[in-house]
């Protein structure tokens, strides 16, 4: 297949990138600055003000990184706005031509707090929640004539190079006091296999969680590759008090269940 990657070189799109060009297919990776066209013809740059070249699918992972910078309103306004102005740059390009799949990355936020919840749940009302629903509705207006439009509902990735690990790296070790027995999460590699198998599986459409089956703890999370740093106590109610929606990731406990991906035969690694 031919496919576009939007946000290839991030934390999941720099690994689904050579996952698929190994598979055999060929990546357009869309990408802000230009870069120099190198000697594979599996991959091709593509800037904004490039002309297109069809795609059988389009996976939107682009986007500001949520875990970059405190989240609040203001901020919360423009990781939506960020999202929404990529799928209209992909819409305008492919007007009259649209891919047969799009994939839209979205949150296993989504759902309500403290509820377990497959892909037949209703969102939930929280920050998270609905910065997700925002982004899912704005795929589902653009893209929903696909034949395929699938919400990828990913837990917190957990991996070198990104995500919470990047974020926690140079604090001491958090041991979390109170906090949430349940986060859903995935591995990056998991992750980046999802997409690979939900691009191979025409029955998979609609939301679909990217979340590994057992579930961690925020405490087991925060710990995750940092032995040996020093211990520091921290109480979750503290989190909950600051001006920071990010702790929402961390202090949420729902149990998140892969349904669709498990029914379809997909297997998580926990890595």
């Amino acid at each position: 297949m031919n496919i576009l990657i939007t946000g290839a070189t991030g934390f999941i799109g720099r690994v689904l990138t050579i996952m698929l060009m190994k598979a055999g297919h060929n990546v357009l990776a869309l990408s802000r600055k230009r870069h120099s066209q190198g000697q594979n013809p599996q991959f091709i740059w593509l800037c904004p003000s490039d002309p297109f070249p069809d795609a059988d699918a389009v996976v939107n992972l682009a986007g500001e990184a949520i875990d970059k910078k405190r989240l609040g309103d203001k901020r919360a306004e423009a990781l939506v706005r960020s999202r929404l102005e990529v799928m209209d740059l992909i819409a305008r390009k492919y007007e009259g031509r649209l891919p047969k799949i799009f994939i839209q990355a979205s949150a296993t936020g989504i759902y309500e707090n403290g509820k377990a919840s497959d892909e037949s749940a209703a969102p939930g009302d929280g920050f998270i929640a609905r910065m997700a629903s925002r982004i899912e509705q704005g795929a589902q207006e653009r893209f929903g004539s696909c034949q395929r439009l699938v919400l990828a509902r990913l837990g917190v990735v957990m991996g070198d190079g990104g995500g919470l690990m990047a974020l926690t790296s140079l604090m001491p070790r958090l041991v979390l006091l109170g906090g949430s027995p349940c986060v859903p999460w995935v591995g990056l590699l998991d992750a980046a296999r999802a997409f690979e198998f939900i691009l191979a599986h025409e029955a998979l459409s609609g939301p679909v969680n990217i979340a590994d089956p057992h579930a961690k703890s925020a405490a087991a999370l925060l710990s995750q590759g940092r032995a040996g740093r020093p211990l520091l106590p921290l109480p979750a109610p503290l989190l909950r008090l600051l001006p920071d929606h990010r702790a929402d990731l961390i202090c949420a406990s729902a149990l998140v269940v892969p349904r669709k991906l498990a029914e379809a035969g997909f297997a998580f690694l926990g890595k």
